[in-house]
């Protein structure tokens, strides 16, 4: 474990997409906590901090990063994220461990596989706070382009709200879209206000559809490259929707943050395999499912 007040170390090799185990200092000691405070924690966050000896701890994945540094995105949701989010600069916290093949490592993987068609497309599709190592890898992915190992295609991000005010990191969505018209684009969904991302199979093709209908390399199918995070429930049904479609294991990476045991909505699998099905072909609008 090491410290964030340690000029003294080495140099840091996190990626977008890995993900480590990061712990602070809860404010007050255990027996200082008043009722409140220790009502609203979960029975893990207790047991953790009594273990850790006062420090709260979880697995976080990295946004971006440096040498010297990294950024992560947190979504309050109780004791322990509301001590994260309110922590003064310069809070002691600890982290350490490095888990996860990097998102854009899973997707350069993509690229090298023996007999496999060109990777043409990557398609991310993001819920909550999984936006964040999402634009830190889109920003890798966009600036990295001359190694010959490099990404060098189009970018579309699919990103999924519950409501408008939880949309996160939009400023940057939009500068890369700006900087970078003919590689990047995205687009918001809010589930509260149009449903689920694949609730229905009209928003979902207008979702996943290119905004450029002009290149006929691009197949949804063999050579897109599917990136999956957040809500647990939804990386289920995409990863069997998209294996339904044919779309091969390799090209498909995720991350699942929360309500993985959730069954999956089976209408939710098919709405996926039918659409990414039907954009595989050159004659998208006569296509039938």
């Amino acid at each position: 474990e090491r410290s964030n007040d340690n000029s003294d170390e080495a140099v840091l090799e996190y990626q977008p997409g890995n993900v480590l185990a990061l712990e602070i200092e809860s404010p007050a000691s255990l027996k200082d906590t008043t009722p409140a405070e220790f009502a609203v924690m979960n029975e893990k966050t207790k047991k953790d901090l009594t273990a850790n000896g006062g420090w709260l701890r979880g697995p976080y994945t990295v946004s971006r990063s440096t040498s010297s540094g990294f950024q992560i995105l947190i979504k309050e949701v109780g004791y322990k994220s509301h001590v994260f989010a309110e922590a003064e600069p310069g809070t002691p916290v600890k982290f350490g461990g490095k888990f996860k093949v990097p998102i854009v490592e899973g997707i350069l993987n993509s690229l090298e596989l023996e007999g496999a068609s060109r990777t043409e497309r990557v398609v991310m599709v993001a819920t909550g706070v999984g936006i964040g190592p999402c634009v830190g890898a889109i920003e890798t992915m966009v600036q990295e382009v001359d190694s010959a190992s490099s990404y060098s295609g189009r970018i579309d991000l699919l990103a999924s709200f519950r409501t408008e005010e939880d949309v996160a990191m939009e400023k940057d969505l939009n500068r890369l879209a700006a900087e970078y018209p003919q590689r990047f684009q995205w687009k918001s969904i809010i589930s509260s206000k149009v449903g689920r991302i694949s609730g229905n199979q009209e928003s979902l093709e207008s979702y996943l559809k290119p905004n450029d209908d002009g290149d006929s390399k691009i197949c949804s199918v063999q050579n897109t490259h599917y990136h999956l995070i957040g809500n647990g429930q939804l990386v289920n049904e995409w990863k069997a929707g998209l294996e339904k479609a044919g779309v091969p294991s390799e090209r498909v990476t995720f991350e699942s943050y929360f309500n993985t045991m959730s069954e999956a909505d089976m209408s939710a699998v098919e709405n996926t395999a039918c659409v990414v099905k039907k954009l595989a072909v050159p004659e998208r609008e006569t296509a039938q499912c």
